[in-house]
């Protein structure tokens, strides 16, 4: 079905992040906890930008579209005048934070155990003389949780400080903290604080990944599959396909080639609807045709129905070839929104 076959451009920062999180299973808890996703996010892992982030360039592009022609990829003029739009519309996008505060993060942990609480049932709540207890220890997992993700090093802990002499912005790693801070630019030697207020950083190619690469979703893809199994579950990451003996380069690409039970599934992730385009419906079809799995699956990671006509169409082109179109998007109740994080086992 293919002359060659080779990881795509998407799979070393699979292999990365499950390489940093040990394992699937780990960074299914991690990274797709509602907590950690929104912690996450702050620090610059989301993959996609917020309503109100797009609300501006929707905007100018509506304004232009009642008195200019469409752009013209292909045109270098219109090429540059979109990048200018573009990067102008990058400017008023809000930048991640760099770093977040130890009390920050355990305010928003408790301000998300208040809202969970609050939306489950009275007679679920327990609040009975043991609550207190509950509480202890919901709030408990919150330092093994951080323990966790800094001992795998997706996020490090450490005291940033500033340079009285030349006003630099120091980095001091909790691992490789002692007595005396020298600055990295200048030098100079300072005594570090007894009261030191920790700071949590990210690590950046975990960033990169998530905002970047479509990694959270393709995660969750693997997620979803790995629970239908009951008994096996293997799988590849993003692949890349050439169909002629002269092709060196890419002719297909998939973001991962599963099998769940002996059924094989072709599938193709996306953060969001927006990033499904008519274009890419028919070209991952056509690959399905080629390759013939059991299951083409189209994996959104937002609620919602999408292109309904162009699904409805490379649906019953499928069909005809005994293929079965699945369009997976997450559940209202899937996320495990539980008030406890996770960690490492004792």
């Amino acid at each position: 079905k293919a002359t060659w076959l080779r990881p795509g451009s998407e799979d070393r920062y699979l292999t990365g992040v499950l390489g940093l999180a040990e394992g699937l299973g780990a960074a299914t808890s991690f990274l797709l906890h509602p907590f950690l996703r929104e912690e996450f996010a702050k620090l610059g892992g989301a993959p996609n930008p917020t309503g109100h982030d797009t609300e501006y360039t929707d905007a100018r592009l509506r304004k232009r579209s009642n008195r200019e022609a469409p752009y013209d990829l292909k045109s270098p003029t219109d090429r540059n005048a979109l990048s200018n739009l573009i990067v102008r519309a990058a400017r008023e996008l809000k930048h991640p934070k760099a770093h977040l505060s130890y009390a920050k993060i355990k305010e928003a942990w408790a301000a998300h155990r208040a809202a969970f609480w609050a939306a489950q049932a009275p007679q679920n709540q327990g609040r009975d003389e043991d609550r207190a207890e509950f509480e202890r220890h919901e709030e408990e997992t919150l330092e093994d949780c951080l323990t966790a993700l800094r001992r795998r090093q997706m996020l490090f802990q450490g005291h940033r400080w500033v340079c009285t002499r030349c006003s630099h912005h120091n980095w001091q790693d909790f691992s490789d903290l002692t007595a005396e801070l020298t600055c990295a630019v200048c030098k100079h030697v300072r005594q570090a604080p007894i009261d030191i207020k920790w700071l949590f950083r990210p690590n950046e190619f975990l960033i990169e990944s998530l905002r970047a690469h479509s990694i959270l979703s393709l995660i969750w893809l693997l997620h979803m599959l790995r629970q239908r199994a009951r008994t096996s579950f293997i799988y590849v990451g993003p692949t890349e396909f050439g169909f002629s003996p002269q092709a060196e380069a890419s002719e297909g690409e998939i973001d991962s080639l599963v099998l769940v039970d002996g059924k094989s599934f072709l599938c193709e992730a996306k953060s969001s609807w927006r990033d499904v385009r008519s274009s890419e419906l028919e070209k991952f079809a056509e690959l399905a045709l080629r390759l013939r799995p059991d299951v083409a699956l189209l994996a959104v990671m937002e609620p919602g129905d999408g292109p309904a006509e162009k699904i409805a169409e490379a649906r019953a082109r499928l069909a005809a070839a005994q293929i079965q179109l699945e369009v997976l998007t997450p559940a209202a109740v899937e996320a495990d929104d539980s008030p406890y994080l996770p960690g490492d086992e004792a």
